[in-house]
């Protein structure tokens, strides 16, 4: 499915899901995935530290909450401006956020020779 944005004074197409539908479907995807895959030690501490290392490194970046890694995915539970999230290390590779529209965001990333659990 490929996702445009309509004009302002285009009537919706109902049977195509919101914003905030897609969102949630793509996070309940990616939950459902996350919860029964396996940690891979080695690379999930490696990329938790190295989400963290950049994210502490990077001017105006937002705040790290919470990370947690798989084997091939990451959940990065952020606050702040997410316009300033860096484009290095970890964040250069396939990922996906969900912005809850108060200054925190869920970003999914996945490993770079791995998929995304849903269609983006």
């Amino acid at each position: 499915m490929t996702w445009t944005h309509q004009a302002d004074d285009a009537a919706p197409d109902p049977a195509e899901p919101t914003a905030a539908e897609h969102d949630a479907r793509a996070l309940a995807a990616f939950d459902a995935a996350f919860e029964v895959e396996a940690r891979d030690e080695a690379w999930s501490a490696a990329t938790e530290a190295d989400i963290a290392a950049t994210l502490a490194a990077a001017t105006g970046a937002p705040a790290l909450d919470e990370v947690e890694c798989r084997s091939t995915l990451c959940r990065v539970e952020l606050r702040g401006e997410m316009a300033d999230l860096p484009e290095t290390g970890p964040f250069r590779e396939t990922g996906w956020w969900i912005d809850d529209g108060g200054g925190a965001a869920t970003l999914l990333l996945v490993r770079e020779d791995a998929e995304l659990p849903f269609a983006g």
